[in-house]
């Protein structure tokens, strides 16, 4: 729609780059609560099933890479060499 219908919330939410928060300002009983709270939870669930922002999942490559840079045997061999090439 137009901007005046755009809710950053929403789409900061619908990103991924955000998580729900109780919402301030509004009485919890209001149908207004009601409505606003099931259109930004709709927003933050489809984030997660897609798997963006904060539930972006790791590849298969970022996961043995890290596996790789956090092995300490791998580490020291790292060091090892490191004292040859230089001396």
């Amino acid at each position: 729609g137009s901007i005046w219908s755009y809710c950053m919330n929403e789409e900061l939410l619908r990103l991924g780059l955000a998580r729900s928060a109780p919402i301030r300002g509004v009485p919890p009983g209001s149908p207004l609560y009601w409505r606003l709270h099931k259109r930004l939870h709709r927003a933050e669930v489809k984030a997660e099933k897609k798997g963006r922002g904060l539930w972006k999942k790791e590849t298969l490559w970022e996961r043995a890479s890290k596996a790789l840079k956090d092995n300490l045997l791998l580490r020291l061999i790292g060091r090892i060499f490191q004292r040859t090439r230089t001396e």
